[in-house]
């Protein structure tokens, strides 16, 4: 007894349970106690188990932003109100792409009201919004650009010209001197005016014409404005064919406003146009109506 006080209470504990059952020599320790088969099992029931670790959020794929490719509109609040065909001829199409269906033809010179809208495709063109006899339609800026004057029923005016009254008469590509000469012109010839005319700041008045279907500019240095209005010129369009019809505008589809037989006189304006189709339209007026008459069904007197 002496030594079993010398070994102390935990050994004595375990050599106790050491003499129980020799066929289970497991012993169960808790918390620095030991515990029976019972306790240490309902233990193990009662543990809470360890939460798996959050898996690491995958990167999200970065999406970049596509070009866009669309129309942009633009409304333009300019004081430019037609758009002038400089080229030798000029689609007007359905919608502002090089697609899309012709709708009507201009020719150099032609002028069309513009209904203050442009469009800027991703083919890098502008296509300005504009109105002809039939409808709506868009113009390219490759074949027209903005002014602020209506030169369709005036560019072929008889008493609208510039007249060349030096030896010689340059018309440039710009009102400047520094632009390159379109046309050499001698005294006397005659240029269609567009009815422009622009100041430079070296005091040069600068005629805008018609040249050859080329427009060009020329200084009132060489030319001058020459008012035919008080000369003799044709002043009737008498009918040749069976009939003849006069139309609402200078286009064989456009609405027929009156019909006039062999022989008929009509009273001419002064003005004309022609169209891409190879007709000449005289304008004439019938009844205080201004109306369009084709040279194919008589001529000027």
């Amino acid at each position: 007894m002496k030594y079993a006080k010398l070994l102390g209470v935990p050994l004595v504990a375990i050599m106790l349970v050491g003499c129980g059952d020799t066929h289970n020599s497991t012993v169960n320790v808790m918390d620095g106690r030991v515990v029976s088969d019972a306790e240490a099992e309902q233990a193990a029931v009662t543990k809470p188990k360890a939460e798996p670790k959050s898996e690491a959020k995958q990167a999200q794929p970065v999406t970049k932003a596509k070009n866009d490719t669309s129309p942009r509109v633009v409304t333009d609040n300019t004081s430019m109100t037609h758009v002038l065909v400089t080229a030798k001829d000029a689609n007007i199409r359905s919608q502002p792409s090089l697609k899309s269906q012709v709708v009507t033809a201009g020719v150099q010179s032609d002028t069309y009201e513009y209904l203050k809208e442009k469009v800027h495709t991703s083919d890098g063109r502008t296509w300005y919004k504009v109105s002809y006899s039939h409808g709506v339609g868009y113009i390219s800026s490759a074949v027209g650009e903005l002014t602020s004057y209506d030169h369709t029923s005036s560019i072929n005016r008889f008493d609208e010209v510039i007249v060349i009254d030096k030896p010689d008469g340059n018309v440039r590509s710009e009102p400047s001197l520094n632009g390159s000469i379109i046309y050499k012109g001698k005294k006397g010839n005659e240029l269609n005016s567009t009815g422009e005319m622009i100041n430079s700041s070296d005091g040069r008045t600068w005629f805008k014409v018609n040249v050859n279907g080329k427009i060009g500019y020329i200084s009132d240095r060489v030319s001058s404005f020459k008012d035919y209005s008080t000369y003799d010129s044709p002043s009737i369009f008498v009918i040749s064919s069976k009939e003849g019809n006069v139309r609402s505008h200078p286009d064989i589809d456009s609405s027929i406003i009156y019909t006039g037989q062999k022989g008929d006189s009509l009273s001419y304006t002064s003005y004309y146009k022609d169209t891409s189709d190879g007709r000449r339209w005289y304008e004439v007026e019938v009844n205080g109506t201004i109306g369009y008459i084709s040279r194919a069904v008589g001529d000027i007197q």
